[in-house]
This record gives structure tokens, C-alpha cells and sequence, in this order.
């Protein structure tokens, strides 16, 4: 046996005749990418001198990936079965090109795998478009095929064989739905072609394709047939299906966005339609916010903050029953949509009930717990509004009235709130002009020795006296300075105030400690502390003589841009009051750590000593050990002031000495005597 017919399984009286036949014949092993045999044609065909150097020839480098995955494709199909294929191809022997029509036959090679045998048969004397075009047809990832009126293939180019894999050979095969093939005979018996997208069988499974078909004549037996065209689709389905996704949710939550808001709204106004049941219908909108979360935002930073914005969505999102439709509109602001057939209002304050319930614990963000409560405004379809946007608007005013009142609740919607919209917009525009033309003033409250009751400094508080609505206290104006930015510049002007009648004072014969409120805003806005200090040196003040109030969570963490700017205000000089100290998240840890100077104790401990005597005594004691002032907040009643001396705590605030005043209210009030 000679040393082809070791490698090849074919007698040597085949390879004998074989050798001396007229046609190019080659047999080619497509796991190695080399010939394992060729007769004299063949070897001039590829300009090889003997047999062993084409032998030793290495064909992939010259090789495209298209050719490759064609010779792999046609070995699988050779494996499959004993199909042959005769196709036009271009060979490329020492870089010249040479095109011939081709003929493969799979070939067992001695070692069990399985090559091919090949036949040049025809050579090609095609115009060159010609042979480009035939070319291309074979290289492309468009997959092309002919079929005759019976849907039989004809032929398929690379693409599509591959596409099809075995056993798919009829047009009828291809499609996933019998409906998608009866709209493309419909269009064709129609029209003579036909497009859709559409779901197709392919060796990967069932995959989405754009189908093109035509009536046309088989070039060979000039018999009517049909050109089909495939072009993959699913990766542009894919990523238009995530672009619409993203376009309609929100990326953070995952929840849907305002945009969704109508579309789901209109669902549930077609379905009542459609059922006939319109006339009943009752559609709930829920405009959720959640209470204080722009000082998370501002105190901790944007990362803390989404991180709890993602744990209060799935809360929502656990909240609802089923049928409920929750989407994220804003920053913390959430809506539920919920439909029922029947009045009254019992079906959707159980959801509010249960959205409320969700909050009752706090909720853990790293190693936080934050005490996070919400504030809901609810608007009813028809009653309030019959298109989308009115009822989200007067839901939202619904919510705006809850926090007014104190947040953590539910507020449903009524007209009168219409016209407070139309006062606070109007409130908002005066502001703005307010600066400009000082209608801003401060106001004193003093701090009270509880030991003798002396007036041992103040803590300034600013008012705004409008030209036509008079006094304006902050609650009123300051939650509006935070929403349009105007807390900063208002908030300079307050320190820089505060200062200038210090310094009167002072001239006077009085050197009055001074304290400031310090908003978040305030903390995160660049170049603060140098305007603080700025401040100082103009109006000639010891940052000793001048306490900032701050908020407890401006503490949390070493990490964040508020305490970094507490650090740079502390390293300045200035004196830190912690306000509101009880209902916040500080410990001990980072009250030592920031060195601040006092504590001041929430009105809600004082105003209610009888409950919550333990917490204030546990809070002056902690005062004590880290050698800090504590100063209570709201004390109206002599038996307040009475129990916090028993106690030891230094200064109090309240009604029960005197409300916020004037400076030349205060300037009497202290009768020109030197603080001590």
C-alpha cells in the first residue's frame, strides 16, 4: 500500500487512475490545512513543481475566516451524510488567483477524520464583475438561498447552509409561526415579494430574522423560484428592546419612569373601556417623597444616597399587593397607580397603609440604619382630575401639603390647595428679589443661663419682612431658599449679619456670643470656609465668639465632602453646636471625634420631660462626660426649667425667658450690662 492510501482511504488502482484524469483532482485535509494528494492537473493548477512540495505547503495563512468556516461546515456536512456541493471559489496557488467551479466530496481520511476530495471542473472565463460577484455571494453573512415553487432548496450560499444546518432544506422549515409564512404567501401572490421579521430555525436555535423573498427564475431550468434573503436581526432587536427599556425605566431603581406613568394610565382607562365598565372606574394616584433624604444627599453624598434610594424602592416595590404600578418619577419621589371598580376610598388607603408600614423600621445602608418615613399626597380619578397630568399635579401638591404638616403621612388631595400652589409659586418669584432689596432682617433668641437666668449669648434667626404680607417667619420661606439655592447666599448674608451686629455690640460694651445655623447646602458649596473666614476678617470677629449650628448627620463619617468642611471650620477656629441633638444618627464616637463645643437638646425631649426624662437625662450626662455645654431647646414652662436645673444644664432657649427679638429689642432687654 503506498503512502496516499495510508492516508486516504482509497485503493491504490483508484489513485492510479485518478492521477492521469484530465480535471484538476486534490484531496485537501481541512484539520491541518494541507493536501494529501493531487494528479498532474491539479499540480499545475497550483503552480506546484511535485507532489510533495504542494504537500508541504500550509494553505491557513493565506487563508480568510470565511473560507475556514466554510471548509469546517462543509466537513460537518460531509460527516452527516454523503451530500456533494459544486460551487464557484477563487484559489489563490502562490498568491495568483485562478476561479474554477468546484466540486467537494467528503473523504474518510485513514485516520477516521473526514476530508475531502475536490474537483476543479470548469474553468471560468466570467467577465470580472462577474467572478466579484460570485465571490462576494460566497463570503457574505447574508444568507441566500433558492427554492422552487414546492419550496425545495436549489442552492444556498455558505451563509445560509450554515444558518439552516442539516435537515432544513424546505422554505417551509425555516419558520417558527405557520402565521408569519402565510403573510409572506399572502404578499407574494400579491405583490411578488414579501419582507417581515420574523422568528426562523437555525442550528443556534430560533433566532429573529429579517426575511426578504422574490419571485424569480431558476437560472438553470428557467422554472419560476423564489430568492430568499436572511439577515440576523436579533442583536438589533436585542439592543433596541434595551434602549426602550431604559428609555421607560429607571436605571437606578429598575422601577418604572414618569414617562410610564401615562402610558399605564392610559392601559387602565382602554381595558375599563373595553370592558364597558369606564363609568366606574376609579384610578388612585400616590405622589410619594421621602422625608429629609436631601440631607442624606448633601451630609453623605451621592453614593450613600442612592444606595438608599434602591433599598426604599424594593421596599415600595414589597409594599404592593398585586395589580399596583410603581415607578420612580424623581429623585426620592415615587407615585403608585392603582385602579379599582367601586367608590369610596377604603380599597386605596389600604395601600397607603401599606406603603407607610414599610418604614416603620429603619432602613440599614452600609452600616446606618436610617430612619426614613414618607410623605404621601393622593389624587382620585375622575374625582380630581381626568387626564394624567392634573392628577399628578394636585397629587403632588397633596404631598407637599403632608409635609408641611409635619411629613410621615398622607394628605388627599382638595381645591383649596390649588390656591396655596398658586401663593408658594408666587412666594417663590418675591424671593429671588428679596436679597436684592433687603427685605431680609434677623431676629435674636436669646440664650439663658439656667443657673441665674442671666443672657449669655443669642442665636440669630432670620425673618422676612415682605412690602405686602408683612413678618414671614422661616418655615415659610426657608424650605423654598433650599429648593431654588438661594439658602447660600442667604446663608452668607446671615453670617455676615450676624457678625456686623456683633461687632456693634461689642463697640457698645458687649460681647455677645453669636450663633449661626449652617445648612447642608451650605457644607457641600465650594469655597465656604474662605468665605467664612472671609467674613471674620471684615467685620473684625474671633471665630471664638461665633458658634455654627449643624445638623447631626453633617457627623457621619470622616468621608464626606460636609465633614471635611466641618474639619476645615473647626482647624479655623470656629465654635460647633450640634441643633436638634436626639433626633438624628450621631455617636459618641464622632462627637469626640469633631471636638464640638455644645449640644443643644431638642424641643420634643423638653416639651415632653414627663415621657421622655430618661433620654434627656441620658443626653446632659453624655454632655457631661465629653465636656460639652447643653443647651435646651423649647423651654415654655417653669417646671421645665426647673427639672433641667436639678440636672445640671447650663443654658436653656424658650418662650419662658423671651421669643426671638429685635437687636435693639435685645440691646434693651440686656440694659447695656456686660455678659459675663
Amino acid at each position: 500500500m503506498s503512502a496516499v492510501t495510508q492516508t486516504v482511504i482509497l485503493p491504490d488502482a483508484v489513485i492510479a487512475a485518478l492521477s492521469h484524469a484530465q480535471t484538476p483532482l486534490w484531496i485537501y485535509d481541512i484539520d491541518n490545512g494541507r493536501h494529501l494528494w493531487a494528479n498532474q492537473s491539479a499540480l499545475r493548477l497550483w503552480r506546484a513543481d511535485t507532489l510533495a512540495e504542494l504537500c508541504a505547503r500550509d494553505m491557513r495563512p493565506d487563508m480568510s475566516p470565511a473560507v475556514g468556516q466554510r471548509l469546517r461546515q462543509y466537513q460537518s456536512d460531509f460527516a452527516g451524510g454523503t451530500e456533494t456541493f459544486t460551487e464557484l471559489w477563487t484559489l489563490y496557488p502562490k498568491g495568483e488567483p485562478v476561479t474554477l467551479q468546484v466540486t467537494f466530496m467528503g473523504l474518510r481520511l485513514g485516520d477516521g477524520r473526514m476530508g475531502m476530495l475536490c474537483e476543479g471542473m470548469l474553468a471560468m472565463e466570467s467577465a470580472p464583475e462577474a467572478v466579484r460577484s460570485v465571490e462576494a455571494l460566497l463570503h457574505t453573512s447574508v444568507m441566500i438561498s433558492l427554492y422552487d415553487e414546492a419550496g425545495n432548496a436549489l442552492y444556498r450560499n455558505p451563509a445560509a447552509r450554515r444558518s439552516a444546518g442539516a435537515g432544513r432544506d424546505a422554505f417551509n422549515q425555516r419558520f417558527v409561526e405557520t402565521a408569519d409564512r402565510e403573510r409572506i404567501e399572502a404578499s407574494l401572490a400579491a405583490h411578488g415579494e414579501a419582507s417581515l421579521i420574523t422568528n426562523v430555525r437555525t442550528d443556534r436555535g430560533v433566532i429573529a430574522h429579517e426575511v426578504v423573498v422574490r419571485h424569480c427564475l431558476d437560472a438553470v431550468t428557467g422554472q419560476p423560484a423564489r430568492l430568499v434573503s436572511e439577515t440576523d436581526v436579533s442583536s438589533l432587536l436585542e439592543a433596541e428592546s434595551e434602549a426602550l427599556f431604559l428609555a421607560q425605566h429607571d436605571v437606578l431603581s429598575g422601577l418604572p419612569n414618569r414617562a410610564m406613568v401615562r402610558v399605564e394610565f392610559d392601559r387602565l382607562l382602554r381595558n375599563a373601556a373595553q370592558s364597558g365598565a369606564q363609568g366606574e372606574l376609579r384610578i388612585g394616584m400616590l405622589y410619594i417623597d421621602m422625608d429629609g433624604f436631601k440631607l442624606v444627599n448633601d451630609s453623605l453624598g451621592h453614593a450613600i444616597g442612592d444606595e438608599l434610594l434602591i433599598a426604599i424602592s424594593e421596599r415600595l416595590r414589597q409594599s404592593l399587593a398585586g395589580g399596583e404600578f410603581i415607578a420612580r418619577v424623581g429623585g426620592d419621589e415615587f407615585l403608585i397607580l392603582a385602579a379599582h371598580a367601586a367608590g369610596g376610598r377604603a380599597w386605596l388607603q389600604e395601600i397607603v397603609d401599606r406603603a407607610c408600614a414599610e418604614f416603620r423600621d429603619p432602613v440599614p445602608v452600609g452600616n446606618i440604619f436610617w430612619r426614613v418615613t414618607p410623605s404621601l399626597g393622593i389624587a382620585v380619578y375622575p374625582d380630581d382630575g381626568r387626564d394624567v397630568t392634573t392628577l399628578m399635579r394636585r397629587a403632588d401638591l397633596a404631598m407637599y401639603e403632608a409635609k408641611r404638616l409635619g411629613g410621615n403621612g398622607a394628605v388627599w388631595f382638595n381645591m383649596s390647595m390649588d390656591q396655596r400652589l398658586q401663593q408658594r409659586l408666587e412666594l417663590e418669584r418675591e424671593l429671588h428679589d428679596a436679597l436684592e432689596k433687603s427685605q431680609f432682617e434677623l431676629h435674636y433668641q436669646p440664650r439663658v443661663a439656667v443657673a441665674d437666668n442671666r443672657i449669655v449669648g443669642a442665636e440669630a434667626l432670620v425673618r422676612w419682612r415682605h412690602p405686602l404680607r408683612g413678618l414671614i417667619a422661616p418655615r415659610d420661606f426657608i424650605p423654598l431658599c433650599e429648593d431654588t439655592g438661594l439658602i447660600k447666599p442667604l446663608g452668607l448674608w446671615i453670617a455676615g449679619e450676624a457678625m456686623r451686629q456683633q461687632a456693634r455690640w461689642q463697640a457698645a460694651g458687649i460681647l455677645l456670643p453669636v450663633s449661626i445655623n449652617i445648612s447642608a447646602q451650605q457644607m457641600m458649596a465650594p469655597f465656604f470656609v474662605e468665605a467664612m473666614v472671609a467674613l471674620l476678617a471684615k467685620h473684625q470677629r474671633s471665630p471664638q465668639h461665633i458658634e455654627l449650628e449643624v445638623t447631626e448627620s453633617m457627623l457621619l463619617g470622616p468621608d464626606t465632602e460636609a465633614s471635611r468642611t466641618l474639619e476645615r471650620l473647626i482647624e479655623a477656629g470656629f465654635r460647633i453646636a450640634i441643633d436638634d441633638f436626639g433626633t438624628g444618627y450621631s455617636n459618641l464616637a464622632n462627637l469626640e471625634r469633631y471636638r464640638v463645643d455644645t449640644l443643644k437638646i431638642d424641643r420634643s425631649f423638653i416639651l415632653t420631660l414627663d415621657t421622655a426624662s430618661p433620654i434627656t437625662d441620658l443626653i446632659l450626662g453624655m454632655a457631661r462626660m465629653l465636656k460639652m455645654k447643653a443647651v435646651a431647646e423649647g423651654v415654655d414652662d417653669p417646671r421645665q426649667l426647673s427639672w433641667l436645673r436639678e440636672r445640671g444644664c447650663q443654658e436653656y432657649q424658650g418662650f419662658l425667658h423671651s421669643e426671638p427679638m429685635t437687636a435693639d429689642a435685645l440691646w434693651a432687654r440686656l440694659g447695656g450690662s456686660v455678659v459675663g
